[in-house]
């Protein structure tokens, strides 16, 4: 496609007598793109993934059309029930929806933090737009709406903007939800095949909570000996009786020793020094370790409780599996819905054949 296609003022689509601007949904090929620019681990990464906006702009604009098609449904819907009153109604209702965009945002972005894979993939199928903007909040570390909106005017869009879409999304919906069944029933058979075909969601990585001494070879001249006689030191006042959070604070040279060397929930494998992660995967809980040496220094750790590798029973696992499907039956009307609503609304996109 053509550079041009990335001017904002370019109409990318049409839904009945609605226009798409590019500058419409570019914030969120940005976002889509920013999700993967903060893993990118060197500049030829980066500009890989800068290549991909092309193809992410489709299935962005694919969705920003089917949430348009429903929110006009909806409107339509009120300006006929509400007639002169629409300006009223309508007031009261942006006002109701931003009180639930803060309420989800701040839900979304309390979850986000220890959300796995499929979890995440669930926030972004019920609300697209708080989900993304909860993903933004994760990967930037991002503390209030000040820094958020900061972030966004960047990517070209605001605070105030993305409420509108999620307004229209979430009343586009809310009308559809109208044509749906108000509950699904999922038997207890569709909730076993669902545990059995999406096993690896309910697996539980091995993890620990330890404390850590430690002494940088960077802060002792670069002798492994002195450091090693540094941490020992440490080490030793513990086994004296001096408290291990007392000794971390006074002494320990790494980033949690002003919080008394404390680490807590961590996943095997996701240390950056594989020596200490396989000690705080090997020692037995409670007794300090023996020195431990690494490329950055010397180090005892103690193990203050570990969990083992394993899978979350069907049992403990079926309200989380009810929802998926519900969510999964809710989807699939709201498809139905909207291939019916789309044959009485014309629409067109710049990726549509040339007729």
């Amino acid at each position: 496609m053509r550079a041009e296609v990335f001017r904002p003022a370019l109409i990318v689509a049409r839904v009945g007598d609605q226009y798409i601007f590019y500058g419409d949904v570019a914030p969120t090929v940005e976002m889509m793109i920013d999700s993967a620019l903060v893993k990118a681990k060197s500049e030829a990464e980066r500009q890989s993934i800068l290549s991909q906006k092309q193809a992410v702009l489709q299935p962005v604009l694919q969705q920003y059309i089917q949430s348009k098609t429903m929110y006009l449904a909806f409107d339509r819907e009120m300006r006929k029930n509400t007639k002169d009153k629409y300006a009223e109604s309508r007031g009261k209702l942006e006002k109701n929806i931003r009180q639930k965009f803060d309420e989800q945002l701040k839900k979304f972005r309390e979850l986000m933090d220890t959300a796995k894979p499929d979890e995440v993939a669930l926030m972004l199928r019920q609300s697209p737009v708080v989900g993304r903007l909860a993903m933004l909040m994760r990967d930037h570390k991002l503390e209030s709406l000040g820094e958020l909106e900061s972030l966004l005017r960047g990517m070209g869009t605001s605070l105030d903007q993305q409420v509108v879409q999620f307004g229209e999304y979430a009343l586009g919906r809310d009308m559809a939800s109208r044509h749906f069944k108000q509950k699904h029933e999922v038997t207890h058979q569709e909730m076993l095949d669902y545990y059995e075909q999406h096993a690896d969601d309910f697996r539980v990585a091995a993890k620990a909570r330890f404390e850590l001494l430690s002494a940088k070879l960077a802060n002792n001249n670069n002798d492994r000996a002195a450091t090693h006689n540094a941490v020992g030191a440490m080490g030793n006042r513990v086994w004296a009786g001096t408290p291990f959070a007392a000794v971390a604070q006074q002494q320990s040279q790494e980033p949690n020793a002003s919080k008394g060397g404390q680490y807590d929930w961590v996943n095997k494998g996701s240390l950056a020094s594989k020596p200490i992660d396989e000690a705080v995967f090997s020692l037995e809980p409670g007794k300090l370790s023996l020195v431990i040496d690494d490329d950055q220094g010397c180090h005892i750790v103690r193990v203050q409780e570990r969990r083992e590798a394993g899978m979350v029973s069907f049992v403990d696992a079926q309200p989380k599996i009810k929802e998926a499907i519900e969510q999964q039956k809710r989807e699939a009307e709201q498809k139905k819905f909207l291939e019916l609503l789309q044959k009485s609304t014309e629409v067109w996109t710049i990726f549509d054949p040339p007729r």
